[in-house]
């Protein structure tokens, strides 16, 4: 799944000292991103929304930078389905029927026909829009993902690139195109400065400056907000990701992690599922794609992927998350860790109260039996927090 942490993660951090001609101040996001990424297009879909919900109080300014997937891709283009049955293997059932799914959810079809292969050319179009403005830019990223994604256009196409260019009113296109040198020393120094520290794409920065706060180390703080949902795996090796990029970083920032509810089965009942055959009622033919995927992932996080069990509403453990919160940061955290551990490679039930109570436990949470007793305690709060949810998938980060 290309959506991994990566850190597959939007850094939204506020300049002090741009503002908008409204007045507004002014957000700068650093995207970098493969045009053969469907993430990518998920992941800019997400933004577009968060963006929307926002500019009453902010303007936003999208930079995108090339990252390559694929490096070593034939400029003259390789059928796409065979490349990814070369590169999935069995697993490749599952990994469609999830990214169809997720198309679906934003009202695209998710078209495997056509031709996959080198992005270069895509990149200095991008880079040469960007050149002629920013929101020019980022139009010109909708048209490609589209083409390459929903409509079987090969992305190393010329005639495709330059119709993509239109569209957005992009000037001197061919021309730019015709020489092969054109932008390719800048896409170059892009990738190295944006993109050379990362291993997976999309990943996002927002802005040049950060925070102006200072923690008492006198390392700048970095506060991250994380939507997710307790039954979701990628949401586990999301989080692994992101702890490793956080170990990487701290001679240079302290963090701050904050965890927000998601919920991707809301009606789920409470007494749970079984694990396995919600994901056969779920996921059909592609089941066995997904498993095998799953635990590819989480054999290289150095544990086993465990579906024997329940699945069921992940209610209270969002309860229990807030409680944590409220105790501290730092064990909201570590709670978040323990119920992934025991729900993923546990087989434990995400649902019941004396798992949860052992979670709670490890940490140090205190005033936990009390807290779920109360069916209504923190509920209010957690349905509060996901009515500020914009995303329809999880992980997604924001952080500031």
């Amino acid at each position: 799944m290309a959506w991994k942490l990566r850190v597959n993660q939007i850094k939204r951090v506020r300049s002090m000292a741009e503002t908008a001609a409204a007045g507004k101040k002014l957000i700068r996001v650093d995207v970098s991103s493969d045009t053969i990424c469907p993430w990518c297009l998920v992941g800019k879909r997400n933004l577009d929304k968060a963006i929307a919900a926002s500019t009453d109080r902010f303007d936003f300014e999208i930079r995108w930078h090339p990252f390559f997937l694929n490096p070593a891709a034939p400029k003259e283009g390789m059928n796409k389905l065979q490349f990814y049955k070369d590169k999935f293997g069995p697993q490749l059932d599952g990994v469609v029927a999830r990214m169809t799914e997720v198309f679906r959810g934003l009202g695209l079809n998710y078209n495997l026909s056509g031709l996959t292969g080198n992005t270069l050319d895509s990149h200095r179009l991008i880079y040469y829009a960007g050149k002629q403005g920013s929101d020019k830019q980022h139009n010109l990223v909708e048209e490609l993902f589209l083409g390459y994604f929903t409509q079987a256009k090969y992305i190393g196409d010329r005639e495709f690139l330059l119709e993509c260019a239109q569209k957005v009113g992009l000037e001197g296109a061919a021309e730019f195109l015709d020489d092969p040198n054109n932008g390719l020393q800048e896409v170059m120094e892009e990738l190295n400065n944006y993109s050379s520290n990362i291993n997976g794409v999309p990943y996002y920065v927002g802005g040049k400056k950060q925070i102006a706060m200072a923690t008492n180390s006198g390392k700048k703080l970095i506060r991250i907000d994380i939507s997710s949902d307790t039954v979701c795996p990628w949401c586990f090796v999301g989080k692994k990701n992101l702890d490793k990029a956080i170990a990487a970083s701290s001679n240079r920032f302290d963090f701050e992690i904050r965890w927000h509810p998601f919920q991707l089965y809301p009606d789920a009942p409470k007494q749970g599922v079984n694990l396995l055959q919600f994901y056969r009622g779920r996921f059909g033919g592609g089941i066995d794609g997904m498993m095998a995927r799953m635990s590819e992932n989480f054999r290289g996080l150095g544990m086993n992927y465990d579906v024997s069990g329940l699945t069921g509403s992940s209610m209270d453990s969002h309860r229990l998350m807030y409680i944590a919160g409220e105790q501290g940061l730092d064990k909201q955290h570590k709670l978040a860790e323990e119920l992934f551990l025991g729900n993923f490679t546990q087989a434990k039930y995400i649902g019941d109260r004396e798992f949860l109570l052992q979670c709670a436990e490890k940490i140090g949470l205190e005033g936990a039996a009390e807290f779920l007793n109360d069916p209504n305690a923190g509920l209010k709060q957690v349905n509060e927090d996901l009515g500020k949810t914009v995303v329809r998938g999880v992980p997604y980060y924001v952080a500031c």
